[in-house]
């Protein structure tokens, strides 16, 4: 008998609309609080929305997109400046989205403040 393996990867909002994505097993890299809930790397905000996209199985052909994928609404794009040392583009500011509406992916639970126990 095969083992079956997972593919796929965690995607955040914080309350500040940042989008922050780590592979399902990564988690643990997520930059925490000082009360050890995982927080935003841009701005250290809280996670107050998240998802799971299950990428095992690929797209599903019926809905063009993977398990848990979900088109989230921009609110602020980017801002990007290019270095007139050095001519490279930086970012100065991420894009900010807009937190899905309730019945969309996990709007903040328990288990985004307390991701140690996640089975």
């Amino acid at each position: 008998m095969s083992e079956m393996t997972f593919t796929g990867s965690y995607h955040f909002l914080c309350q500040n609309g940042h989008l922050h994505a780590c592979g399902a097993f990564e988690v643990d890299a997520v930059p925490r609080d000082d009360s050890g809930a995982i927080s935003c790397p841009d701005c250290r905000g809280r996670f107050v929305w998240w998802t799971l996209l299950d990428e095992t199985n690929g797209v599903d052909e019926t809905t063009g997109r993977c398990p848990g994928e979900i088109e989230l609404e921009l609110v602020e794009s980017p801002k990007i400046c290019t270095c007139i040392g050095c001519g490279q583009t930086h970012l100065k500011a991420a894009p900010r989205y807009k937190v899905p509406p309730l019945g969309l992916g996990h709007h903040e639970d328990y288990f985004l403040r307390y991701p140690e126990e996640w089975d």
